[in-house]
């Protein structure tokens, strides 16, 4: 069974009493402000999670250059999967042409 919000709260005590005592503050008024602090965060998380901020990271669409040299908007997925497959293909094979510049690998191939 999970027990973050226990460990949660005696970190934030800890944290509170070592930063009243660097700071010689009342340990009781930083740790309210750290638990008003993280009770914010958790709400602002809790609203991006409501408001689908945290779903939305899919690619909706890509830009293509035709063989013409113009720019093509692409949405449909198989179109992107292949456009993105390609892109990914060019950048890693970019260096294929080149030698090695290091030993052992320029001995080992001409």
């Amino acid at each position: 069974m999970s027990n973050h919000a226990s460990l949660c709260k005696s970190y934030l005590d800890d944290l509170a009493g070592a930063l009243a005592e660097s700071q010689q503050l009342q340990k009781a008024t930083i740790l309210r402000q750290l638990i008003q602090c993280e009770l914010q965060r958790s709400t602002a998380r809790k609203i991006r999670f409501l408001r689908g901020k945290l779903t939305r990271n899919s690619t909706t669409m890509v830009i293509v250059e035709t063989e013409d040299g113009d720019l093509k908007d692409s949405t449909e997925k198989r179109d992107m999967e292949r456009a993105i497959m390609q892109n990914n293909e060019s950048k890693f094979k970019q260096s294929l042409h080149t030698p090695f510049f290091q030993q052992p690998l320029t001995s080992v191939i001409p």
